[in-house]
């Protein structure tokens, strides 16, 4: 039943993101195969609004992957392609709204990761997504003044530096008021 087990499936996923973060020597070779696996698992079954969908859970197993990505997943060279998956999974989940300081330090590890050009996070197949989390971001006031700041710079340098039909292209998912914030930056 799933009203009993939410306590127990909460402290689980709070858990393996703790370990990710703490000690990532710990998860590091069920990395691949188990952990990372079961979290996007977590992370799409509560995605969506379904009857059953968890925002908390849902924030919880996307912070876990975030500290996966950055602990263990990232700084193995042998696991680019699959960095770039679960990545696009944290993506997914951006931008949070249910536990503020876990959206917070979420959002600003989104603009550590995009200030170093990380191409798991950061590439042609995501800018879209990422110009929708800024934006949402920005509209919202999901962060902090400079972790905004930073995502606006951001922004008005892939403007400046990106070929315009590539940026353009990028904008056309975006709604009405997700544009204005973008083109207001």
């Amino acid at each position: 039943d799933g009203v009993a087990h939410w306590g127990l499936r909460q402290a689980a996923v709070y858990g393996l993101g703790q370990l990710s973060a703490k000690c990532p020597a710990l998860v590091a070779d069920v990395a691949s195969a188990q952990v990372a696996p079961l979290l996007k698992r977590v992370l799409e079954k509560n995605s969506g609004g379904g009857e059953d969908a968890d925002e908390d859970l849902k924030e919880n197993a996307a912070s876990a992957i975030q500290h996966l990505l950055k602990n263990v997943l990232l700084p193995r060279a042998e696991g680019a392609a699959e960095a770039e998956a679960y990545a696009r999974a944290w993506l997914g989940a951006l931008p949070m709204r249910a536990d503020e300081a876990e959206a917070e330090h979420n959002h600003r590890q989104l603009l550590a990761w995009l200030q170093g050009a990380n191409t798991a996070v950061f590439n042609p197949a995501t800018l879209p997504q990422v110009l929708r989390i800024i934006a949402e971001v920005v509209m919202d006031g999901l962060a902090d003044r400079a972790t905004t700041a930073g995502l606006a710079d951001c922004v008005r340098g892939w403007k400046a530096s990106l070929p315009k039909d590539v940026f353009d292209m990028a904008l056309g998912g975006l709604t009405p008021d997700q544009l204005a914030v973008v083109s207001s930056v």
